[in-house]
């Protein structure tokens, strides 16, 4: 590793170090088979005893199935269908959802009796239309650690309490990278680029990366740049959002460098739920990462070079 992504991580582990607990208790809830597919990571949820596979997504802050799903899954649906304002990349997408309740819900060795999810009509916008079977939520991932094996392709669950530090079961090296909770349970990290450190929401639902206009600028990017930048024709939740392609010169996160990386830019300045931006997973440059919400830490073993 280069000088500066040795700074870059003594600055981000600086606050994070601290003493165990005494009380502190690690335990595995369950281990999931894990589907990857490009940036998306899918494990499989069972709702009344059907099987579907869901979206692993830290950037949703509710559990969601499709209305397909639901169907085939026989949920009671508890009202006529609302409207229900979803933020995300690209402004806001408003769609009809239903709330629905599950007699049970197995995710692995976890059980629910009596849960509630949303559900989003086949037909309506982009979460309704997909070729998974529902979405994984923070509203039930933050009650837990979760372990990513990228290489082993399994996902474990692990229940943390009263521990200010931990350290993951694995073998071999590994980085710390301190994290921050936002209201939604969505976790943001440090990430350089250029001239600034900026706050990035860890969102694994992501495909890319995406800055927001004023993080863009902060980074050292100027109106002038991103005027002559090429459009890459983004879409997120909200549909297609004016954005441009712009190329920066460092990028950092944790001991992940990336030279003159293209970064999508938001080109309109907006009040944004998800900080100065976000980012999917394969940024870490993974071999096995795990996400600790109990210890506000992201841990991260890195891949091989190739």
């Amino acid at each position: 590793m280069t000088l500066r992504g040795l700074l870059f991580v003594t600055a981000c582990l600086a606050p994070w170090v601290a003493p165990a607990a005494a009380a502190c208790k690690l335990g595995l809830a369950t281990t999931l088979p894990l589907t990857i597919a490009g940036p998306r990571l899918y494990v499989p949820v069972s709702v009344n005893e059907t099987e579907g596979l869901f979206l692993v997504d830290t950037g949703a802050g509710e559990t969601i199935l499709t209305g397909a799903f639901a169907k085939k899954s026989g949920v009671g649906l508890l009202e006529a269908p609302v409207q229900y304002t979803i933020p995300g990349v690209g402004g806001r997408e408003t769609l009809p959802i239903m709330k629905a309740h599950t007699r049970r819900v197995d995710i692995g060795t976890i059980s629910f009796p009596d849960w509630a999810f949303f559900v989003v009509p086949t037909e309506a916008g982009g979460l309704g239309k997909t070729e998974h079977d529902g979405i994984l939520g923070m509203d039930f991932m933050h009650y837990f650690d979760i372990d990513v094996d990228v290489e082993a392709r399994k996902l474990s669950f692990w229940r943390v309490t009263g521990c200010t530090d931990i350290h993951p079961v694995w073998q071999g090296d590994y980085d710390a990278i301190p994290l921050k909770h936002t209201a939604g349970q969505n976790v943001r990290l440090p990430m350089f680029i250029d001239n600034a450190f900026l706050d990035i929401v860890l969102d694994t639902g992501a495909a890319g990366i995406v800055l927001t206009h004023g993080a863009a600028l902060q980074a050292g990017a100027t109106d002038a740049q991103l005027a002559h930048d090429p459009d890459p024709q983004s879409g997120g939740i909200g549909g297609k959002f004016p954005a441009v392609l712009h190329h920066f010169k460092l990028m950092l996160v944790g001991k992940a460098e990336f030279d003159n990386p293209a970064i999508v830019v938001e080109t309109e300045t907006h009040t944004s739920f998800y900080a100065d931006g976000l980012m999917d997973w394969r940024y870490l440059k993974p071999k096995k990462f795990w996400l600790s919400y109990a210890t506000n830490t992201l841990f991260v073993q890195s891949a091989p070079k190739p």
